[in-house]
């Protein structure tokens, strides 16, 4: 296992947008081997093929490779991941790492994170939902670098907030909520 997480990394470290995009999109032509180390190439029939990136952590690191350090290229690794549709977990992971990365560094592209207020739920005093019909706004808080502070479960903060900070879960199954970010005057909670 050591051998292969070296490799795999080393995949990771080595492997540009142009050609994780070619791995994905000609799988049925590509020869290389950072396709056995970053996307599994599975074939349902002949001459029909779907891709699928290998697991969780191999779509984290390939998310915070240097390949794709600019905020552009993570998009685009996005779109990539959203054209193949087996590929869905894979997608989710990709976003969780995006919202994570976002909120928690600076960038002088600020589009894509859209924020809706909450509302109260008809008939249900005390729950809220995002409000779809209300103007959308930007967001309320900079996009500036923050120290990441990783919890365990939700009581971890209560005694030190280390504002101004950005919470992230270990875990992937926090139920409630899953990041939280603390500034001088507020929290917001994801």
């Amino acid at each position: 296992m050591t051998t292969y997480n070296k490799d795999t990394l080393t995949a990771i470290a080595n492997v540009s947008p142009a050609e994780l995009e070619r791995i994905v999109r000609e799988g049925d032509k590509y020869e290389g081997d950072a396709s056995n180390k970053l996307i599994c190439l599975r074939r349902n029939r002949p001459g029909d093929y779907y891709a699928t990136v290998l697991s969780r952590f191999v779509a984290e690191k390939l998310f915070n490779a240097q390949a794709f350090a600019n905020v552009n290229e993570k998009r685009r690794l996005l779109r990539l991941f959203t054209a193949v549709p087996q590929m869905g977990a894979a997608r989710g992971w990709l976003f969780e790492a995006y919202a994570h990365n976002r909120f928690s560094s600076s960038s002088s592209t600020a589009a894509g994170i859209t924020v809706y207020p909450l509302g109260p739920v008809p008939g249900a005093s005390e729950k809220y939902r995002a409000d779809f019909d209300s103007p959308i706004t930007g967001l309320p808080f900079p996009l500036v670098h923050r120290e990441v502070r990783v919890y365990n479960k939700p009581s971890d903060f209560l005694d030190n907030p280390a504002t101004p900070t950005y919470h992230m879960p270990s875990a992937k199954n926090i139920t409630g909520f899953d990041s939280f970010l603390i500034t001088e005057t507020e929290a917001y909670i994801f």
